[in-house]
């Protein structure tokens, strides 16, 4: 088991054995993910993340502004750390892929 302490906040415990139901949601709600292309990236990304972060996922689910994940912690990385790199990798290439089509005048008027 491990103990993350973290300043100003309550202890954290994580357990290999445990499995964790994790929700992550869009910021200020917009629809990312109702664009196919977000989809893709956001499920190679999970992938990419899955396997160096050594965490099994056992289900995901995908909505048009929040994802839902169920995970074990299966080596030396904790959830909290896989749940980082997933996020700050997947938002880091979709405000590049976002910002393209920007200058490109192709975005969908609810990804602006």
């Amino acid at each position: 088991m491990h103990i993350l302490m973290r300043k100003n906040s309550q202890k954290r415990f994580y357990n290999s054995r445990h499995i964790y139901f994790l929700t992550t949601k869009t910021k200020i709600n917009v629809p990312y993910f109702s664009e196919e292309l977000l989809c893709e990236l956001f499920l190679e990304e999970l992938k990419l993340v899955k396997k160096l972060k050594q965490i099994e996922v056992f289900a995901f689910c995908v909505l048009y502004d929040h994802v839902h994940l169920l995970v074990r912690c299966s080596g030396k990385h904790m959830v909290s750390e896989f749940m980082q790199a997933l996020k700050k990798n997947f938002s880091q290439n979709a405000n590049k892929i976002i910002s393209n089509f920007i200058e490109g005048g192709n975005l969908n008027s609810r990804l602006q």
